[in-house]
């Protein structure tokens, strides 16, 4: 299922998988869901009692090149020279 960011959510996005700025709480809750559903997420992470959820997210997701994190949060590359 592809989800429709808003204007600001997909923004905040690009930017973040460029190293600046932060996830928008959309984008973290779609980030926890998935790596808590797959189990890619320890137990004790997504409760928040052996590490802090947000710190694991963007670590794991950091490692990632960028047209990888556009791809998970389902955007396209292309997208931002369209807009322009």
């Amino acid at each position: 299922m592809k989800i429709k960011w808003a204007p600001e959510d997909e923004a905040a996005i690009r930017d973040w998988a460029t190293g600046d700025d932060e996830l928008t709480d959309k984008a973290f809750e779609f980030a926890f869901e998935h790596f808590a559903n797959s189990g890619e997420m320890p137990y004790g992470v997504m409760k928040a009692r052996t590490g802090d959820p947000y710190n694991w997210i963007a670590e794991n997701l950091g490692s990632w090149p960028e047209d990888q994190i556009l791809d998970f949060f389902g955007l396209d590359e292309l997208q931002d020279m369209d807009r322009v």
